[in-house]
């Protein structure tokens, strides 16, 4: 039931249906309360742009126990530094307890989160700060060679053994007239892509970002082999 329930609301998303949505959430939480539920909701209010509906979640998912990686995850989309910024620090135990996988994956989408957020640009003198310190919140959890030059060029190109991330990002940023949740959107269905070869990531996005999800595989990655299915998708 718990799984219905969540494909529901995926369906719904995928098809911009998210009032819909909320519904499903909402008479789910209803019947019982459950975290998941509410990482759902508040990523939904994100994407809505509902921003103080989306902070009233993150702050119930930072009174839980464990790392909230969603609710971070939603700071990042509504440029909410500053917040994401203190739950890190406050939540920076939680992150040392997980095992090493959820740890590093933790990191991983963490990083890619503030450094997307930075490539972007038109920050604040105050924002820029915050995703800084964000950075080195977490510089205790990565290797140290993942804070010299840039974070998501090292672990792109160290962790994933793709190439020329700087400048494929560059180009998408400029594609996508500087949107950087579609942006970091794409990317992370491209790392997926090319860590699991699991075509399921590149069929989940809309098809005009399935296009350019696979001209930067092309770019970062030549010799990675894409299902011709998904190209003939696109």
């Amino acid at each position: 039931c718990r799984c219905f329930t969540h494909n529901r609301i995926s369906i719904m998303s995928m098809r911009n249906d998210h009032a819909g949505a909320l519904k499903t959430v909402n008479g789910a939480l209803d019947a019982k309360r459950d975290p998941s539920l509410i990482e759902r909701r508040a990523m939904i209010h994100a994407h809505t742009k509902n921003k103080e509906r989306a902070m009233d979640d993150v702050q119930t998912l930072r009174r839980e126990r464990g790392f909230p990686l969603a609710a971070l995850s939603v700071c990042s989309r509504l440029s909410a530094f500053a917040q994401m910024r203190e739950i890190l620090r406050e939540k920076a135990p939680e992150l040392g307890a997980l095992d090493k996988e959820e740890r590093d994956h933790a990191v991983e989408y963490l990083m890619l989160d503030v450094t997307v957020a930075l490539h972007g640009g038109g920050l604040e003198d105050e924002d820029s700060k915050a995703l800084t310190d964000c950075i080195e919140t977490l510089r205790p959890f990565v290797a140290s060679e993942i804070m010299s030059g840039d974070p998501l060029r090292f672990i792109i190109e160290h962790s994933h053994g793709v190439e020329k991330v700087g400048r494929t990002l560059d180009a998408l940023f400029k594609t996508l007239e500087r949107d950087q949740l579609g942006a970091l959107t794409i990317l992370k269905h491209v790392v997926d892509y090319i860590l699991s070869k699991d075509a399921d990531s590149l069929e989940r996005l809309h098809p005009e970002q399935r296009e350019l999800a696979l001209e930067m595989i092309s770019k970062m990655s030549p010799d990675t082999h894409i299902p011709q299915e998904v190209l003939d998708s696109v």
